[in-house]
């Protein structure tokens, strides 16, 4: 959705400055897009991530409790991130 926050962070060059909800954000973070259904099961969840291997994972979406159990129970070298609307989230 061109009109979309996410849109504009896609679309975005390392250190462009993005108005998201009136507040200017600098991007400071590497986006890749990746062609995936809007909502996958836990196991397939857990596929993505093992294939891919990502050292750092942040959960935009979903319901806070799903998201908690899921964290609760992956305990392992990755660092999981649950995200919250209206706060930033540090990567470095």
């Amino acid at each position: 959705d061109p009109s979309s926050p996410g849109f504009r962070v896609r679309n975005s060059a390392m250190g462009d400055a993005i108005v998201i909800e009136e507040r200017t954000i600098t991007r400071r973070c590497l986006v890749e897009h990746f062609d995936l259904s809007a909502h996958m099961d836990m196991v397939d969840g857990e596929e993505l991530e093992e294939r891919m291997n990502p050292e750092t994972i942040v959960y935009v979406h979903g319901e806070d409790a799903a998201i908690d159990a899921y964290l609760d129970g992956h305990k392992d070298s990755r660092r999981r991130i649950k995200s919250k609307i209206g706060k930033e989230v540090p990567l470095g």
